[in-house]
């Protein structure tokens, strides 16, 4: 359970982390031109990179049409190959890290054991059971994004020989 003195706490530090780019005004925050210029940024780099990929149909992105989206992170579902295969030729031969995040939460043994470990969500866990999370960040460098997309199609070409 979150506290006063514990949201407090968080919210001094985002604001001391982010203090050029989020301001308070009465009351709320807000966001400044530089934070909105990040999540342009983001943006514009996650549809280039799914729209590279696009020739791919076995990766599924989630495409979003509102700029509200800022593709804090980049998953897609991966349909009828190996995730772990995927997940681990794009480390060894290409020194992508890409990882599983979205653990739902009725697998998790904290919620078996409080009797929410049953849950009837096909789509759920079709999409976890077959995610991939890219390295996704407004700190990469165009030609680090570039050799993601590169290590990316090499990878999902290598796959459909095995």
């Amino acid at each position: 359970t979150l506290t006063a003195p514990t949201v407090r706490l968080v919210l001094y530090y985002f604001v001391s982390v982010y203090r050029r780019l989020l301001i308070i005004y009465k009351g709320r925050l807000v966001c400044t031109e530089a934070l909105k210029q990040i999540n342009s940024e983001k943006r514009n780099r996650a549809l280039r990179v799914i729209d590279s990929l696009v020739d791919f149909p076995e990766l599924v992105f989630h495409r979003e049409p509102s700029s509200r989206h800022n593709y804090y992170l980049l998953a897609a579902r991966l349909d009828g190959m190996s995730r772990d295969q995927f997940i681990r030729r794009m480390a060894h031969r290409h020194s992508v890290q890409c990882v599983v995040q979205y653990y739902p939460l009725y697998r998790y043994p904290f919620y078996r054991e409080l009797g929410f470990g049953e849950a009837v969500v096909p789509e759920t866990d079709r999409f976890y059971d077959n995610m991939v999370s890219f390295p996704f960040s407004h700190l990469l460098s165009e030609d680090q994004i570039d050799h993601v997309i590169e290590s990316v199609r090499e990878t999902l070409t290598w796959l459909r020989t095995q």
